[in-house]
């Protein structure tokens, strides 16, 4: 009878000691809780810069499609007046900068097609949102605004390209300046050609 004891009480010390306890899971719980946050918060400033890498990537394709319908043309692509308008083609048929929203212009789109393809924005894929006050249509930007700031005789003489980048410190591009907007979580770049 001993034995029998002696064995019991053993299988039971052995039961114990491969079961957690409740203070261990909850620290387990933590750490793998902290951990996800980190990787979340790691992975959306990797979309960040992803999207914002897109947008620097378009405007340098703009500028060098720009470029050569200067070369092709003797001048700047002329929409034909010095309103804004909206680089690309938009499924809505506009572009917009803090709930200001302009048109396309058939005629600079048709000016920039032989020298790229003009991207499509679909829904708000080239929506950048968050000024101060929430993230509202009226408080976002959305693609990029072309216009032509002198036009003496008739001839576009200088442009100027806006666009937002997310990220309050975020960089426009090499050779692109670009201005702090107070405060907010987005960058403001214009591009001027003379």
């Amino acid at each position: 009878m001993n034995l029998k004891l002696v064995f019991s009480r053993r299988f039971v010390i052995k039961k114990r000691n491969a079961a957690f306890t409740l203070l261990e899971l909850l620290v387990v719980i933590g750490i793998v809780g902290l951990l996800s946050s980190v990787a979340l918060v790691l992975y959306n400033g990797v979309r960040i810069d992803s999207r914002n890498s897109e947008r620097i990537s378009d405007i340098n394709q703009y500028v060098k499609a720009i470029n050569l319908a200067i070369s092709g043309n003797g001048e700047y692509p002329d929409p034909g007046d010095t309103g804004p308008h909206c680089l690309g083609d938009y499924d809505d048929d506009k572009c917009g900068l803090n709930g200001t929203y302009y048109s396309e212009s058939e005629t600079l789109n048709n000016i920039l097609s032989p020298y790229l393809d003009l991207k499509t924005y679909a829904g708000n894929k080239a929506m950048v949102c968050g000024l101060p006050g929430g993230e509202a249509p009226e408080e976002c930007s959305e693609g990029y605004i072309y216009f032509c700031s002198e036009r003496p005789n008739n001839f576009c003489k200088t442009i100027v390209i806006q666009w937002l980048m997310e990220g309050a410190d975020a960089s426009c591009g090499i050779g692109i300046s670009h201005e702090m907007r107070g405060g907010a979580t987005i960058t403001g770049c214009s591009y001027v050609g003379h």
